[in-house]
C-alpha cells in the first residue's frame, strides 16, 4: 500500500573474507579514536581520500594519537592535513582522472550502480591508475592474492568492479559506456517491528550531527553548521577558483565571521561587525571543560531567533595558499558523546555522535 518504507541494501561484499558494509558503518572512525585513546593502538593506518586530522571534532583529533601509530599511509590528491602526519604519501588521481564507481548514493530512491571512466589522463604522476594496484603489489609481495566470493581470482581494480557488478547481475560493458543499473529497492516486510527497522537505520546512520540547544532554558542558543560550497571540502581544500566567492558574511580576509539574526543579536547586545566569542562545553554532560573561538558577527535573517550559524570548512593547515590561515575550524566546537557503551557487548568500538553543549555567544570587550 501506499506510504510503505522501503529499504535501501547497502553493496555485497565482493572479496572474499571482506566486511560487510553495514559492518563498516558501525565501525566508524569516532569511535575509532575512543579506543585508541584507550590504548588501542593499531600498527598500520590507511587513509584513502580522507582527512580525518581536518575533519574529526578535537578530542577525536587528538584520541587518533597519530604520532603514537608505527606506519601511517595517506592516499591523496592534495597536500591536506592528515597527508603532512603520514609517514608515506600516494598521490592519487582526481575524480576525473581515474576509473571508480558509485553506489546508490545517499538519498537515492532507487539502487542505482554505475561505472565513471577518466575523461582525462593523470596531469600530474599520479602513484598508480588506482592505489588498489599498489595494495595488489603489496599483497604479491607478501605471497598473498585477492580472491572474489565466488573463489575466482582478482588481479586489478577493473576485475573488483566487474565482479561487484557481477553481484549486481548488471552487465559491466554497459556501465563502461556510461548506462548505469537501476533496482527497485527492498520493501521491507510487513511484521518487521520498529526495533527491527531501528537497528537498519542504525547501521546505516551511525553519526549523526546533534547540535543541541538549551531546550527549556530561557535564552538558549542552537548552533547551526554552515556549508558553503566555495568553502571546498576537508579533502580539497578552497579551490583556487572559488575563493573569490566566498560570501564576505563568511569570511572577511582571515577572520570568520559567524551569524544571528538582527532580533538575536539585539537581545545578545551584539551588533554587526563586532569581534565576538562563540563558547560551548568540552565533552559529554559531565565535561567541565569550555571551548571557543573568536570571529566578527554578521546579521542574516536566514536564520530564525536564538539560531547562530557558523560556518565550517575553514582553519585549514594543509593544502595551499587559498585554504591555509583563513578563518577556524568549526568543528573544535563539536564533541564526540558516546552512544553506547566505550566497548559494546556485540564487539563493536560503540557508535558516537557529535553535539554541542551550552552554546554562548558574547562580546570581547574593548574591540
Amino acid at each position: 500500500a501506499g506510504g510503505a518504507l522501503a529499504f535501501m541494501p547497502g553493496p555485497e561484499p565482493v572479496l572474499a573474507g571482506a566486511a560487510r558494509f553495514t559492518d563498516l558503518a558501525c565501525r566508524d572512525l569516532y569511535a575509532r579514536a575512543g579506543a585508541t585513546r584507550r590504548g588501542s593502538i593499531p600498527d598500520l593506518l590507511i587513509t584513502y581520500d580522507a582527512n580525518p586530522v581536518f575533519a574529526l571534532p578535537l578530542e577525536a583529533r587528538a584520541g587518533l594519537r597519530l604520532a603514537d601509530i608505527p606506519c601511517k599511509i595517506a592516499f591523496s590528491s592534495f597536500l591536506d592535513e592528515t597527508a603532512l602526519e603520514a609517514d608515506l604519501v600516494f598521490p592519487l588521481p582526481l575524480g576525473l582522472e581515474r576509473l571508480d564507481d558509485i553506489y546508490t548514493p545517499f538519498g537515492s530512491g532507487q539502487v542505482l550502480y554505475n561505472i565513471c571512466p577518466p575523461v582525462v589522463e593523470p596531469v600530474y604522476g599520479a602513484a598508480a591508475p588506482f592505489p588498489t594496484e599498489i595494495l595488489w603489489q603489496a599483497l604479491a609481495a607478501l605471497g598473498l592474492e585477492a580472491r572474489g566470493v565466488d573463489g575466482q581470482k582478482i588481479n586489478a581494480w577493473e576485475d573488483l568492479l566487474a565482479a561487484r557488478a557481477a553481484r549486481l547481475g548488471a552487465d559491466f560493458r554497459s556501465l563502461r559506456r556510461g548506462e548505469p543499473f537501476t533496482a527497485a529497492p527492498r520493501a521491507l516486510p510487513p511484521g518487521e517491528s520498529l526495533a527491527a527497522l531501528a537497528s537498519h537505520l542504525r547501521n546505516y546512520a551511525s553519526i549523526s550531527l546533534t547540535p543541541e540547544a538549551a531546550v527549556g532554558q530561557a535564552g538558549g542558543l542552537a548552533l547551526a553548521p554552515l556549508r558553503h560550497p566555495a568553502a571546498g571540502t576537508a579533502v580539497s581544500g578552497i579551490p583556487p577558483y572559488a575563493a573569490a566567492t566566498v560570501y564576505e558574511s563568511e569570511l572577511r580576509e582571515t577572520t570568520l565571521r559567524v551569524r544571528v539574526n538582527a532580533a538575536t543579536a539585539r537581545r545578545l547586545g551584539l551588533k554587526a561587525g563586532q569581534r565576538v566569542r562563540l563558547s560551548a562545553k568540552a565533552g559529554d554532560a559531565g565535561g567541565a571543560g569550555v571551548r571557543s573561538l573568536e570571529a566578527r558577527l554578521a546579521v542574516f535573517e536566514g536564520l530564525m531567533d536564538n539560531v547562530v550559524g557558523l560556518p565550517l570548512g575553514y582553519g585549514h593547515t594543509g593544502f595551499d595558499a587559498f585554504s591555509q590561515g583563513r578563518g577556524v575550524n568549526g568543528l573544535d566546537l563539536f564533541s564526540l558523546i558516546p552512544e553506547l557503551e566505550p566497548e559494546a557487548p556485540d564487539g563493536r568500538d560503540g557508535l558516537c555522535y557529535l553535539a554541542v553543549r551550552g552554546l554562548e555567544l558574547k562580546g570581547v570587550s574593548g574591540v
